[in-house]
């Protein structure tokens, strides 16, 4: 203990005696150059173990070549069957759907102006019947 009298309290973090222990012995420095050159010379064997397993794997062994198959055979086009005609009937008006899609653009090409609408069929009242969610 030191018999100079500090100005701070001695509960206070920077009271005189705690400074003094904090600070590092003389000997500290030359452990901690030692174990920062040890590491680096771990890490650098670590390396080079590691560069001779990729790089010296594939040194003996010959890659064949490759000769491309010629083809003998014509392809034969599939004929497209026509579209059935199915019949559609828009009742959207008679079952109540009122549904104008907006999509919000601004032109800064937002998600939300990007993403189209989506529908969704689900029982919302639990009266049995599907109903039609559109957002």
């Amino acid at each position: 203990m030191s018999s100079k009298k500090s100005d701070t309290p001695d509960d206070s973090p920077l009271a005189e005696d705690d400074h003094l222990e904090d600070l590092p012995a003389e000997g500290d420095d030359e452990i901690i150059a030692k174990a920062f050159r040890v590491s680096l010379l771990v890490i650098i064997a670590a390396g080079a173990v590691i560069a001779a397993v990729v790089f010296g794997t594939g040194g003996g062994e010959e890659t064949p070549e490759v000769v491309p198959e010629a083809r003998t055979e014509a392809r034969t086009l599939r004929t497209v069957a026509e579209t059935p005609s199915l019949p559609f009937t828009a009742i959207t008006a008679a079952a109540g759907v009122d549904f104008p899609h907006r999509n919000g653009a601004t032109g800064e090409k937002l998600l939300p102006e990007t993403m189209g609408s989506g529908v969704a069929f689900l029982d919302v009242d639990g009266d049995g019947d599907a109903d039609l969610l559109l957002a």
